[in-house]
């Protein structure tokens, strides 16, 4: 395929992404990340329930919840 042809996503990836506040070193914040696969179904209101019931097991506090979408394009030759 070229420039010019019609892409079509082939498949679409969702993760849940945990950003730990794990504390700071010197004047720099130190941060944990955590990645978690979701079903594409999955609902913004449980991805945010679910990063904190996951944090829960940890001693460190919340600093950001993202969902992280991919979309794998084709076709490739």
């Amino acid at each position: 395929m070229a420039i010019g042809n019609t892409a079509t996503v082939d498949y679409e990836t969702h993760r849940l992404k945990i950003t730990l506040d794990t504390g700071i070193v010197g004047d720099s914040p130190i941060y944990a990340r955590i990645y978690v696969p979701l079903e594409t179904t999955v609902t913004t209101q449980q991805a945010y329930d679910m990063a904190y019931a996951l944090a829960a097991f940890s001693e460190f506090d919340v600093y950001e919840v993202e969902i992280l979408k991919t979309e794998s394009l084709g076709p490739i030759d």
